[in-house]
């Protein structure tokens, strides 16, 4: 593999091994962690969700949220080829030192990302109700689940081109500009939950209503964009 290669060409040392191996394996180790550490937080925006919508004495919201998570992880699973596909097609090109190929990729893949994700914003928009209908949406949660779905269908545009920007960095030997990014929008979402979702008033005055569950949607469509 590309390892190998780096290795064998390598200057060796007088024992027969490889100088600079350490080195190697400390900058794999480098790449390799932060994005272990995106993986591993990623999640955390549909965790933080349903630990504040779980907090509404109505268990309608909750069911809501269930449903909706649902949905959009069947979608962005679909959709990450994107990322997939981007990291090593602008690794390849840097690799043969055609910085010119490189940018023609990236600006193809956002392109393809903003396509992509308006066209599901207006799919997800135009078949809101017969998508929770047939996921089998209960009557007492379906108003609920209908306003998470149409507000975080908003951020499909975004959330597409983020993950092409994402699999750019990657590309580029870059783990840590995803994690940072993605670590942003989970304290974002963090902080914004609660207010969405439960409101925000100042004496009589209600600053920001009670949304419920779209509130959470709210909060992660604008954490994502």
């Amino acid at each position: 593999g590309r390892r190998t290669m780096m290795l064998e060409s390598g200057d060796r040392e007088p024992g027969g091994g490889v100088a600079g191996g350490e080195d190697l394996d400390a900058r794999i180790l480098a790449i390799a962690l932060p994005a272990l550490g995106a993986l591993a937080i990623d999640p955390l925006l549909g965790v933080v969700d349903t630990f504040w919508v779980g907090r509404i004495p109505d268990p309608a919201p909750l069911a809501a949220l269930g449903v909706c998570t649902s949905v959009f992880s069947f979608s962005f699973f679909v959709f990450n080829f994107l990322a997939t596909a981007t990291a090593p097609l602008i690794a390849s090109s840097l690799a043969g030192d055609d910085s010119e190929e490189a940018e023609r990729t990236l600006a193809q893949a956002l392109t393809a990302g903003v396509v992509i994700g308006i066209a599901s914003l207006l799919a997800l928009e135009a078949s809101a109700g017969p998508i929770l209908r047939t996921m089998g949406t209960s009557a007492e949660a379906f108003d609920q689940a209908e306003g998470y779905l149409r507000i975080r269908a908003l951020a499909a545009p975004a959330v597409l081109t983020t993950s092409v920007a994402n699999g750019a960095f990657r590309g580029l030997l870059d783990s840590r500009t995803p994690l940072k990014a993605i670590a942003a929008a989970n304290i974002v979402n963090f902080v914004l939950d609660p207010c969405f979702i439960f409101g925000v008033s100042a004496g009589d005055v209600q600053i920001v209503p009670a949304m419920g569950a779209p509130g959470a949607a709210l909060a992660t469509a604008l954490a994502e964009g």
